[in-house]
């Protein structure tokens, strides 16, 4: 048999898959009808049951997936439908002033609950953040770029649209770091960083995967949408490159899926390998292809007609001043 905590655990657990993304409403519809179904349960089972344990359950929801607000609130409620379900059920003290005091002990227990979870769920939210922020640049690390790369292809296959991946290299930072050192080397990084997270649009995702790599997903951008959007970010790219006078050009490879790709870790591979021929091929350049892989199951083709599958991506294009 299950011990409490352990009880305590799968019931939060089963809470956090339930309510974990759901809309503010959802949350307080939930915490609101909970309370009023402990209090129900505490007027029914009259005085000698007490149920004021329970009341942590709505608090501690409205806490954790709605803010401190909400959490106070319904530590509120909670106190004073206690208050009002043990007033019904004939609850007698020898003092009034009792009933106002256990009220509010229950009501300062319920705020307790609701401080420590506000701050425990801000700690972690922060902790989240900073694992998935790379410290120089403040764009997402490749770890996050991963998640999120993955969460998109599972989106859509859901929702049928194409994606594009973009890999962008720095061509001749190694010169500035050995020149300048590697002070004007992350102040480098940081420009490409603000240009690129400044030229994207709002669903787009900029990461840094290490050194002088970075990448980019474009949700809902087909090939020909890529070849309009990428020539313009390199041009601002180069602008902000010449206005501090360094010698930085960039090598772009970039790799649109029509459907979702059955494994993410093979796109990436092509859109890597992609930037490496626009590398082999004398720098500074875009290269651009389509996913020719397996798409996921569910997958349907959107936008761009999916040419025959292979090996590597098809090749549809290159760009270069």
């Amino acid at each position: 048999m299950a011990s409490i905590p352990e009880l305590t655990e799968r019931l939060f657990a089963a809470l956090d898959a339930r309510l974990d993304g759901a809309e503010e409403p959802v949350v307080w519809a939930v915490s609101l009808v909970t309370i009023g179904l402990i209090g129900v349960l505490d007027y029914v089972t009259g005085v000698d049951a007490s149920f004021a344990l329970f009341y942590l359950v709505p608090v501690s929801m409205a806490a954790w997936w709605i803010g401190g607000g909400a959490g106070f609130a319904c530590s509120v409620l909670s106190a004073a439908t206690w208050f009002l379900a043990n007033d019904l059920a004939g609850a007698q003290y020898t003092s009034g002033f009792l009933s106002i005091w256990n009220t509010g002990i229950r009501l300062a227990f319920f705020l307790v609950t609701t401080l420590l979870l506000v701050r425990v769920h801000n700690m972690l939210t922060r902790e989240q953040s900073i694992s998935r922020i790379d410290y120089l640049t403040g764009a997402f690390n490749v770890r996050a770029f991963h998640e999120i790369a993955e969460a998109e292809c599972l989106r859509a296959t859901r929702y049928p649209q194409p994606l594009t991946l973009a890999y962008i290299d720095l061509d001749g930072f190694k010169n500035i770091n050995d020149r300048y050192g590697h002070r004007v080397g992350d102040k480098v990084l940081q420009v490409v960083a603000q240009t690129l997270r400044a030229g994207v649009r709002r669903p787009d995702t900029v990461a840094r995967l290490g050194g002088d790599e970075f990448a980019l997903l474009l949700p809902q951008t087909d090939s020909v949408s890529a070849q309009i959007f990428l020539p313009r970010l390199r041009d601002e790219l180069l602008t902000a490159m010449r206005r501090n006078s360094w010698r930085v050009t960039f090598s772009i490879g970039a790799l649109t899926c029509p459907t979702a790709p059955a494994a993410l870790s093979d796109a990436v591979s092509e859109a890597d390998e992609l930037m490496y021929e626009v590398k082999r091929s004398g720098r500074d350049a875009i290269r651009y292809g389509v996913y020719a892989g397996p798409a996921r199951l569910g997958d349907a083709s959107v936008g761009i007609p999916t040419p025959e599958k292979g090996n590597g991506p098809a090749v549809t294009s290159a760009a270069g001043t």
